[in-house]
């Protein structure tokens, strides 16, 4: 009994230290594959290092950003939300219709649509945690249930900003984008959670084996709807941030955000099976992504093609997963 317990914390402590060699390969492989498509697109295209795009750049990665912050979470904790980008498509609608129609206020009005894409996050987490249902279909279906209300109150984009909140979006602390600097604190924050605190210790082990945690002690529960919570308000910023982009609120803005941020976080290293990855690896997918449609975009192909070869790096990014 004594030798068996000896061999059993042995075979815990190889089991995390593997994790954590692939965890630091996976990140490190992220970064190597941003330096040389960087590299490579400097060589391609004059246009693609001129201060110019590079603001673009800067200004294009903070939308995603915002919302693969929120998905770092769920994905750690074993599952991925699919609600997003209707989530964010239905805060953009609600603040241009509230700003257009000069409702006062507003203020209050940005933090209850804040609150309610955090209920919209605990929704889920309810129909995973306590319904049992697979992420897929609670979060497939409640996007098809957001997406139709939004549609609902509007099929094309409505209302209008006021002056004071296009700096969200447009305004610059110097050189660099108020939205990035919003974007580089969120993550700090982020990564501060996951590393240091007990609950990011309990997103991993939740991610890595909701048994063993659970015998540990942690409440499953719990963490699921915290880490939805997230995702909601992490969708409700990215909302507002492109409502304050766009000048206006638009029923289809965030379609492309649900498949995106998915993108992102697991070329930044997070696995699909959860308990592995990291927000620093996310920042670099989420910039890694925006490279290689910027690049795209320069080289004028097709938005077509895009959505085709966005979704064959997702494929090949899971395929070269290795755990």
């Amino acid at each position: 009994m004594f030798g068996g317990k000896f061999v059993t914390v042995d075979n815990s402590i190889s089991k995390k230290s593997r994790f954590q060699f692939i965890g630091e390969q996976r990140l490190l492989s992220a970064l190597l594959t941003l330096i040389l498509f960087i590299v490579l697109a400097t060589i391609a295209s004059p246009a693609f290092r001129t201060s110019t795009n590079v603001t673009n750049i800067l200004r294009q990665s903070v939308a995603l950003g915002l919302v693969a912050v929120g998905q770092t979470f769920v994905m750690l904790s074993g599952g991925f939300d699919l609600s997003v980008g209707s989530t964010i498509s239905l805060v953009s609608v609600l603040t241009a219709l509230a700003m257009g129609a000069e409702i006062s206020g507003i203020s209050i009005i940005i933090v209850l649509l804040l609150v309610l894409s955090i209920f919209i996050g605990l929704l889920n987490s309810f129909l995973i945690s306590k319904l049992h249902l697979h992420p897929f279909i609670a979060t497939f279906g409640m996007m098809t249930i957001i997406q139709g209300i939004t549609f609902l109150i509007t099929t094309k984009p409505v209302g209008r900003i006021t002056k004071s909140f296009k700096y969200f979006a447009k305004g610059n602390l110097g050189y660099i984008p108020f939205g990035f600097l919003i974007l580089i604190l969120l993550t700090i924050i982020a990564y501060i959670i996951l590393r240091y605190t007990r609950f990011g210790r309990s997103v991993y082990a939740v991610g890595g084996d909701q048994e063993v945690a659970r015998l540990s002690g942690i409440n499953i529960t719990a963490v699921l709807m915290a880490v939805y919570a997230l995702a909601g308000l992490s969708a409700g910023i990215t909302g507002l941030y492109l409502t304050s982009r766009l000048g206006v609120g638009s029923p289809i803005v965030g379609t492309s955000f649900s498949f995106d941020s998915i993108t992102a976080v697991v070329l930044g290293g997070t696995s699909l099976s959860g308990g592995r990855g990291s927000i620093i690896g996310t920042l670099i997918g989420v910039f890694l992504l925006i490279l290689i449609n910027n690049g795209l975009n320069l080289l004028q192909v097709e938005s077509y093609w895009q959505y085709v070869i966005k979704a064959i790096i997702l494929v090949l990014a899971v395929a070269l997963q290795k755990d």
